[in-house]
């Protein structure tokens, strides 16, 4: 395996980065700021490698960066609208005054340095703590990935976390990919399709409101292959009006806790595939509408819709809909969750 220094951050810690890679040649960095992704290296139909996630070219451009470009997020991921009430105690999380909602946890665990606990050439576990009350959430716990890069291209993602209480885990990872490669260019020519039959309306704010929704006659109806371009600006839905195009989360069909096939993305120019599969209910769907067209990797901007999120989780602010899964765990029953993404090539 190949170790290297991908800098000293502002707080003095270095951002250590370690490259998985397996017989095919394919090659995943992974650096432990964030326990994030970094690179994704896969070949297109011509045999062309190019790296498929968008990123920042520093370590320090990752710390309390607005998009948690492939950084692990939690101990909940997504929204919170504002106090919640677990098993009899009120919560109070530390929510943006703007909107009175919670964001991402704040980036407890995402902007920080992780651990690495074990590695081998296609593997790597890390780990973190983190204490009870920060950011107004609840639970002392250990949080662990394992990135594990088979000879199928596949890289899987098994999530873990301990903690000594009842508490609100709801764990992801923030990968914006582009199968056309890092360049700043829109992803909105690639195809996407999703095994799921409802989305989860939300207001304004992306705050869920009433039950799951059919995705019968709406732009979320992603059951066949479609461009993203044929309805992320559908001016007479609401819903991508105020979310600015796709930011919404899609329940998997026939969600059983196993692995399920959840979203499959191909890029026509260059013949690239990726299937999401997880063991999660649902998975967030994020067009870029926000990236802000700051400096990434390779001298590219992170330009507006220059990558897509498959965002596998439990349904955002779930603690506030009794009808959602719930995902809350504790001493006696960890969280534990797995997601893969398998990358393959059409010519």
């Amino acid at each position: 395996m190949e170790i290297k220094s991908f800098g000293i951050m502002k707080n003095g810690e270095e951002d250590t980065i370690y490259a998985l890679t397996n017989s095919n040649g394919m090659r995943v960095e992974i650096h432990t700021f964030g326990a994030g992704i970094y690179k994704i290296i896969v070949p297109d139909k011509n045999g062309k490698e190019d790296d498929v996630l968008l990123g920042y070219s520093k370590p320090d451009d990752y710390d309390g960066c607005d998009d948690y470009s492939g950084l692990v997020v939690g101990p909940v991921a997504n929204r919170i609208n504002g106090d919640f009430e677990l098993y009899g105690k009120t919560y109070s999380p530390e929510v943006n005054p703007e909107n009175g909602i919670i964001l991402h946890s704040n980036g407890d665990i995402s902007f920080r340095n992780w651990s690495v606990e074990k590695y081998s050439d296609n593997e790597i576990t890390l780990s973190i703590e983190r204490k009870d009350g920060v950011a107004g959430l609840p639970g002392n716990m250990t949080v662990s990935v394992t990135y594990t890069l088979t000879d199928d291209n596949a890289l899987h993602l098994k999530y873990r976390a301990v903690t000594d209480r009842k508490s609100y885990i709801n764990l992801t990872n923030h990968a914006y990919f582009n199968l056309d490669g890092c360049s700043g260019a829109s992803v909105v020519d690639h195809l996407v399709k999703f095994n799921a039959d409802y989305f989860i309306p939300t207001d304004e704010k992306s705050i869920p409101y009433g039950k799951p929704q059919s995705v019968d006659g709406t732009p979320f109806d992603l059951r066949e292959f479609k461009k993203i371009a044929d309805g992320i600006d559908d001016k007479a839905c609401d819903q991508t009006v105020w979310g600015r195009g796709y930011d919404h989360s899609l329940q998997i069909r026939d969600y059983d806790k196993t692995l399920r096939l959840a979203a499959t993305v191909r890029s026509e120019k260059t013949g690239r595939v990726l299937e999401c599969f997880t063991t999660l209910p649902a998975v967030q769907f994020y067009t870029g509408n926000f990236l802000a067209g700051l400096e990434g990797k390779y001298g590219f901007k992170n330009n507006h819709r220059s990558g897509f999120c498959l965002e596998t989780q439990f349904h955002p602010d779930a603690v506030h809909h009794p009808d959602f899964q719930q995902p809350v765990f504790d001493e006696n029953n960890p969280y534990e969750s797995e997601t893969v993404y398998v990358f393959s090539v059409e010519k």
